[in-house]
């Protein structure tokens, strides 16, 4: 990076690697607090534990410390100083969004800066979880003096990012998004913005990560589904060595409100599970959510890694639709 002639590096840090000083040595000139979505539980031991590992990243900042005042933990984290400090927000901030419009495949909004000065952006990004993100990178930018017409631009360059709210369009009549969220938030997040914008029915494809991970969000992840999906098809993650079907019906424990067989099946193996929703079940005016996995090129089975990619089977199964 040197060499390059690299001026600034940004990096995301998980709670892990700062309590194994992964990060030691690398002095922070300004830190984020995107969001607080409690992972890695099962790792720290405890949520104050989990908090106080991300409040590691805040200490000795030299130069600006960046807050998501939106975030439930706002006043945890605002606890620490550095020389300069920020707060973004849809709802509250000191850097602020309004206006928002959500489409399925781009956002038009407004950044309102300390002074009142508010700023045009139509992003090709989609979600309020993207336009928190924009509020960030505004942020830091500002702590920087960067000028808001590059703020704009840069934002307004953005290009969809794959496996993250990725629509697939094959020219089918309903609504296709390939999505990573593969814990209780951001699937929360991912299911009420489509919920929101979505003419027909909700149609979920979801499961939840094995090899130990937290087995507590898996009926969570169960009832999120089931609160706002008119259909949901249960299938396998990355299940590890750990036995696929109980996974499958650990999720399947917090679904209290379908009926198996006509608004809810289980179903295994995820190109059936996805091929299903597909071609059973999607129709006009749908949208079909397959989440967990995003653009993974692998899935981890009991034998080890295999290829793997949603958004090409989607692709695969979409076009063999459209010759039926």
């Amino acid at each position: 990076m040197v060499a390059e002639g690299c001026e600034y590096f940004i990096f995301e840090v998980t709670s892990q690697a700062l309590t194994q000083s992964r990060t030691w040595g690398i002095p922070i000139d300004t830190a984020v607090l995107t969001n607080v979505t409690y992972e890695h539980i099962e790792y720290h031991g405890s949520v104050d534990a989990y908090l106080r590992a991300k409040f590691l990243l805040f200490q000795n900042v030299r130069h600006a410390i960046v807050l998501n005042k939106d975030d439930e933990n706002f006043a945890y984290y605002d606890r620490a100083s550095a020389p300069h400090k920020m707060s973004f927000g849809i709802r509250e901030g000191s850097i602020r969004a309004k206006n928002c419009e959500y489409f399925s495949d781009h956002t038009n909004f407004s950044i309102v800066f300390p002074d009142g000065t508010e700023l045009p952006v139509a992003m090709r990004l989609t979600t309020e979880s993207n336009v928190e993100n924009a509020l960030a990178a505004t942020s830091v930018a500002t702590a920087y003096g960067i000028d808001t017409e590059i703020i704009k631009k840069t934002l307004e360059s953005i290009p969809v990012i794959e496996g993250r709210y990725e629509a697939i369009d094959d020219g089918q009549p309903f609504t296709v998004v390939v999505d990573y969220a593969h814990h209780p938030v951001s699937l929360q997040k991912l299911c009420a913005f489509y919920r929101s914008i979505t003419t027909g029915r909700l149609i979920t494809v979801s499961g939840a990560t094995g090899g130990g991970r937290d087995k507590s969000k898996r009926p969570i992840m169960g009832a999120i589904a089931d609160r706002y999906s008119d259909f949901i098809v249960v299938t396998d993650d990355d299940p590890y060595s750990e036995d696929r079907f109980k996974i499958i019906e650990d999720v399947a424990s917090g679904i209290k409100n379908k009926e198996e067989g006509k608004t809810f099946w289980k179903i295994p193996d995820r190109r059936e599970a996805i091929t299903f929703a597909l071609k059973k079940i999607a129709r006009e005016g749908d949208t079909v959510l397959i989440a967990g996995k995003g653009n993974e090129p692998v899935q981890v089975i009991a034998s080890g890694k295999i290829p793997w990619d949603d958004r090409k089977i989607v692709r695969e199964v979409l076009r063999t639709r459209a010759l039926q």
